[in-house]
Order: structure tokens, then C-alpha cells, then sequence
């Protein structure tokens, strides 16, 4: 017995350790916590390069050749002649040039003028938009407000007898009528169709409440529609009664009947259900013109939001233009590009005549100092004369050169079926250090725009040809906060966005987002204890050992 007693202690004991173990376990459970890294659409700009390497070599004499086709106005210069970089020497007719250059421009001008149209548009349908919020708000508060005396009202009429039935007034006039027509008449009809109303009225009430002039749109519009619908029910309630005890008194006036409900209640209840039809029906127009205007608004500020897009992308198109006309502008001056002496002018040619890119114009001998790289197929088809470079030395680590590209191979070099081709960067500045024959590589500016909307590239996502990010809904003032410490839970929504260029970190944000909008990065998921020790241990999920922080991407 006492050996049986001793072994069901001993069971016990095992069971309490088996809790004890679980319960700790419980205790010390480990539960996921989230870190996000946000990032913020900023004004910034974006340069695009591409990088060659070659050797310092050193230009003996250059052909000068027009950069574009037209008539030759203007020579400048003869054999022998000793010329500045920067002189001009030969001068092509810009008439069409300048002229285009000038229809250009007002188209540009033509284009700004109707995005600042479109905007200030925009913005006066905003604030429309508002002030129908706000007067739709204004309408609701009255109708809420005459609605609480009306349910009272209706409420008595729906549920109270006035000469001590059990059947309702407005149920007792249905009954009457109904049998004066022959219509089919369900006992307690319009009490319980006031009951449903009232419950419908009770839940529109407690939203009502919960509401202000500064709720959303989305919610103020939702709640207006809520009312409206409810707005139709109630208004057939108390036509439909109204009508009906016409028909009652019209009943008792032909038939000459003495009823138990005094004359003088009925044509008060009357009274009260035909101001409330008219007041219902001219709420119910109010509040239907407020959400009409407010559809056409949203609808303007959606098309007008569209327009502004295609506007912005046709000004860019119009300044592209304006830029490469200016450009073109340019190439009917041909200026020394260095320091030397005219060798040789084309004697063949004069004043009047037409040339075009391949034709001579003269020699200029110098001794200036270029680089000569070698970019791939890829590479070289964005390069052009006339971009800015930045040339480093390998054995001038501390020498940083500014170049200009003066020549792109128009036929590529094929070696071991790689195609490249070669481009030449004169030194804009020199330097003594820098010599014939030392290794120099290139970055050179194919891109650059600046005041642009950038964000961080690793934000954004595609799908389908689609790119989106993960918008960060947070209220203005909290903005700042957000980024410096972001919360442990934030609401995102998906955002579509149009890019424009990108490098290797940051990308340019054409429409979908606005200065100062926070995008989620990354989220980052941490395994932390809920009970807090002095020392906290972590680990990469499904790895093994160690001790260290541990974190897995989402």
C-alpha cells in the first residue's frame, strides 16, 4: 500500500516537472518582430556614365570638318595662322537654324503656359471638391439633426395606439383602408417596418458620430452615399403613410363613420408625415446634387491629374528638342578646339557653297595631350562629341582631369568577335605630370538631370511591365519621425509609378509619388524573446550554432 501511495506521488511529481518545463517554455517562447527600413522620395538628380580605359596620346593635327550640313557664310581664317582654342574660323548660314530654334521656343513657352492651365485647374477643382465635402458635412449634421425629432415622432405613430389597442395607429389605418379596397393586409406590417428602419437608423446614428468635417474623403463620401440610400427608404415609409391615411379619411368622409382614433390626432399625423415626405424628398435632392458634384469633381481631378502627366512628358519631349536645337545652333560654328596653327585651308572651297559633314575645311597642327579609350558596342552608343569626361591616372592617383569627347569612331574594331570602338577626349585642362603614354581611364557624362523626383531603386518593383512600390501611409507631421525611427507596424499600399532614367542606386520617379512620400525598403524580421534578459541571443533560421544576431529578408 504504502509502496503504491509512494508511486503515484512520484507520478505526480513527474507531471508537475513535465508543466513546469512546458510552462517555461511557453514563457520564453520567442515571437517575431518586424524592422523596416523606409526610404523618401526626394528632389536630387541622376548622372549616367560609362567608363573606358586607354592610354595619354599625343594629337599632332586635326581636320576640321562641319558637324552638320548647310551653306558656308563666314570664313575666318588662312594657311599659317596661329589660333586660340575657343576662336571661330568658320561660320554656316543659321537662318532655318535660328528660326527653328525660335518656333521651339514657343512652343515650349506654348506647353508651360498650359501645364501652369491644367494645374491651377486642378487646384480650383480641389478646393471645390472640398467645399462640397465640407457642405455636404453641413447637410448631413442637419438632416441627422431633424431626424432624431422625426423617428420620435414616427416612432409613436409606429408603435403606440391612440385609443388603447394593441393595434398600432398607423397599422390600424392599413387595416381600415385595406378592407375598404379589398387589399391583403399583414397584422403589425408597418411596426415592423419601422423596427427595421430604426435599426438602420440607429447604426447610420452611431457612424454619424463617429465622424467630422476632417474625416477622409473616402469615408465622408461612403457615408453620404449610406445616408442617401437610408434617405429613399424613410421617404417611401412616410409617403407610403401619408397616402394611406388619405385614403383612411377619404373612407371615413364617404361612409360617414365615427372612428376610435379622434379626427384631430389623424389629420395632426397627417400633417406630420407630409412635412416629413417634403423635407425628406428635398434632403434627399441636396445630398444627391453633393454626391454628383462630387463624382464630376474627382472625376476632373482624375482626368486633369492624366493631362498634367501627358502635358509634363510633352514639355520634356518640346525642351529635348530645344536642347538639341541649340546644339545644332552650335554646330554651324566651328571653333578652334585647342591651341595651333592652321596648316591648311580647303582652297576648293568659298563663300556660298554648300558643305556637309565629310567635307574639308582646313588643318590644325598642335601638340595637345588627348585620351584614347575603348568602349564596347553597348557602351559607345551612347557616347557623343561634345559630353564632358572625368579622366584618373594609374600612376596619378591624386590627379583628376577634366576632358571633352572630340571623336567617336564611326566603324568598330572587331577583335575575337568583340566590336569596340575608339573615342578621344582632349584635356581641357593639362597638367606636366600627366605624360604621353601613361594609362588613363574615362567616366563619361552620357546623361545628366538634375531637380528631378529620385528614389532609392531597391523600393521599386515590376510585374507584368508594371512598376509599383510599396507606399507608406503615414500622417504628414509623423513623416520625419518614420524615417529616422521607423514604427514597428506600418500600413503600405501598392502604388503604381512611372520611371524614368536610373543608375546603379538611385531611379528617377516621373508620376505616382510626390516629394517627401515615405516607400518601404525592406522589412526585416527578428526573433526576440518576450521576456527581457541582459543578454539576448539570436540565429538564422535553419542554421545551426553560433550566437549572434540573426535575420531573414520578407
Amino acid at each position: 500500500m504504502i509502496k503504491k501511495i509512494l508511486e503515484n506521488k512520484f507520478l505526480l511529481f513527474v507531471i508537475f516537472l513535465i508543466g513546469i518545463v512546458f510552462s517555461l517554455k511557453f514563457f520564453f517562447k520567442e515571437k517575431e518582430k518586424i524592422q523596416y527600413q523606409l526610404a523618401e522620395v526626394k528632389k536630387g538628380e541622376i548622372v549616367l556614365t560609362v567608363s573606358g580605359s586607354g592610354q595619354i596620346e599625343t594629337l599632332d593635327k586635326v581636320e576640321l570638318s562641319p558637324k552638320i550640313s548647310g551653306e558656308l557664310e563666314s570664313i575666318f581664317v588662312q594657311k599659317d595662322q596661329k589660333v586660340k582654342k575657343g576662336d571661330l574660323l568658320f561660320k554656316l548660314k543659321t537662318v532655318n537654324a535660328q528660326d527653328n530654334l525660335e518656333d521651339l521656343k514657343i512652343a515650349l513657352d506654348n506647353a508651360t503656359f498650359t501645364l501652369e492651365k491644367l494645374e491651377k485647374s486642378k487646384k480650383q477643382t480641389e478646393d471645390d471638391l472640398k467645399k462640397a465635402f465640407k457642405d455636404g458635412f453641413i447637410l448631413i449634421s442637419n438632416i441627422y439633426q431633424d431626424l432624431s425629432t422625426m423617428m420620435d415622432v414616427l416612432k409613436i405613430m409606429s408603435q403606440e395606439s391612440s385609443y388603447g389597442s394593441e393595434r398600432k395607429d398607423l397599422d390600424y389605418y392599413h387595416k381600415v383602408v385595406g378592407l375598404y379596397l379589398g387589399h391583403y393586409y399583414l397584422e403589425n406590417e408597418i411596426k415592423n417596418d419601422f423596427e427595421k428602419i430604426k435599426e438602420i437608423y440607429d447604426q447610420r446614428k452611431k457612424e454619424y458620430l463617429s465622424l467630422s468635417q476632417f474625416s477622409s474623403q473616402k469615408e465622408l463620401k461612403i457615408f453620404f452615399e449610406k445616408t442617401y440610400d437610408f434617405l429613399i427608404e424613410l421617404s417611401e415609409f412616410t409617403r407610403k403613410n401619408r397616402d394611406t391615411i388619405l385614403l383612411y379619411l377619404q373612407y371615413l368622409d364617404q361612409e360617414a363613420i365615427v372612428p376610435p382614433i379622434p379626427i384631430v390626432t389623424t389629420e395632426s399625423q397627417l400633417s406630420n408625415l407630409q412635412n416629413y415626405t417634403n423635407s425628406l424628398n428635398q434632403y434627399k435632392t441636396s445630398l444627391l446634387s453633393i454626391l454628383q458634384s462630387i463624382d464630376r469633381y474627382q472625376t476632373s481631378i482624375e482626368n486633369y491629374e492624366n493631362d498634367i502627366i501627358s502635358q509634363k512628358m510633352a514639355i520634356e519631349q518640346k525642351e529635348r528638342n530645344l536642347k538639341r536645337a541649340k546644339e545644332d545652333l552650335e554646330k554651324y560654328f566651328i571653333f578652334a578646339p585647342f591651341d595651333g596653327v592652321i596648316g591648311q585651308v580647303n582652297s576648293d572651297i568659298k563663300i556660298g557653297d554648300n558643305v556637309s559633314v565629310s567635307t574639308f575645311l582646313a588643318t590644325l597642327l598642335t601638340k595637345e595631350k588627348i585620351a584614347k579609350i575603348s568602349l564596347n558596342e553597348i557602351e559607345a552608343v551612347s557616347v557623343k562629341e561634345g559630353q564632358k569626361a572625368i579622366l584618373t591616372f594609374d600612376a596619378l592617383p591624386d590627379i583628376k582631369l577634366i576632358g571633352k569627347v572630340i571623336e567617336v569612331d564611326t566603324i568598330g574594331t572587331v577583335s575575337q568577335g568583340v566590336v569596340s570602338y575608339n573615342v578621344k577626349i582632349i584635356l581641357e585642362e593639362d597638367n606636366e605630370m600627366v605624360k604621353p603614354g601613361m594609362s588613363v581611364t574615362a567616366e563619361i557624362i552620357t546623361q545628366m538631370k538634375k531637380d528631378i523626383l529620385v528614389l532609392s531603386s531597391q523600393a521599386i518593383k515590376s510585374q507584368n511591365g508594371i512598376y509599383y512600390v510599396d507606399l507608406v501611409e503615414a500622417p504628414k507631421e509623423k513623416k520625419e519621425e518614420y524615417l529616422r525611427n521607423p514604427p514597428s507596424e506600418v500600413i503600405t499600399k501598392k502604388q503604381e509609378v512611372k520611371v524614368g532614367i536610373s543608375n546603379e542606386t538611385m531611379t528617377e520617379i516621373i508620376s505616382g509619388l510626390s516629394e517627401g512620400d515615405l516607400v518601404l525598403l525592406s522589412s526585416l524580421v527578428l526573433n526576440k524573446s518576450e521576456k527581457k534578459s541582459s543578454s539576448q541571443q539570436f540565429q538564422i533560421p535553419g542554421l545551426t550554432g553560433g550566437s549572434g544576431p540573426g535575420m531573414r529578408m520578407r
